[in-house]
């Protein structure tokens, strides 16, 4: 499990203010304490591959703790993400869900296929060097198989 605090405008991270992890118990609860108050963007990444990222915003800007917060983990689809070799260098991409929720950052580590496990949905991904967007922004519907992507 992981909290990053997030923007209240774009739910986005805000990395600059690093993150915290925890482990979840035998029986997959989890508490995490100690926050300031912020919006965090808490990711439960499963150790089982085969299983969908999960993330969730939750606010902490009253001071009020939340109790409850349930991830249903669901089987993951992979879109398999690839670029040119030589073109991989500083290039980020945002992937957000059919509701235009902020889902994940990264950049492209390297030019092989890397797949991202992610819940079945549809999806829009825009890639950007230098905080300048690169082309138009990729959608794509991940179903039931694997569904590969070239980035620009």
């Amino acid at each position: 499990v992981e909290c990053m605090t997030a923007d209240a405008g774009t739910g986005e991270l805000l990395p600059q203010d690093g993150s915290f992890n925890w482990s979840t118990n035998h029986e997959g609860s989890f508490r995490i304490g100690g926050l300031s108050r912020h919006l965090y963007r808490v990711t439960v990444r499963p150790q089982d591959k085969g299983m969908a990222r999960s993330s969730k915003l939750v606010d902490l800007r009253s001071g009020a703790g939340v109790d409850g917060v349930r991830f249903d983990l669901v089987p993951a689809v992979p879109l398999v993400i690839s670029t040119d070799e030589s073109e991989f260098v500083d290039i980020e991409y945002t992937l957000r869900d059919e509701r235009g929720e902020f889902v994940l950052r990264s950049r492209v580590w390297g030019p092989e296929p890397f797949p991202l496990p992610l819940a079945p949905g549809r999806y829009t991904l825009q890639c950007e060097r230098d905080g300048a967007p690169l082309g138009a922004p990729q959608r794509v519907e991940l179903v039931d198989h694997p569904v590969r992507l070239r980035l620009p």
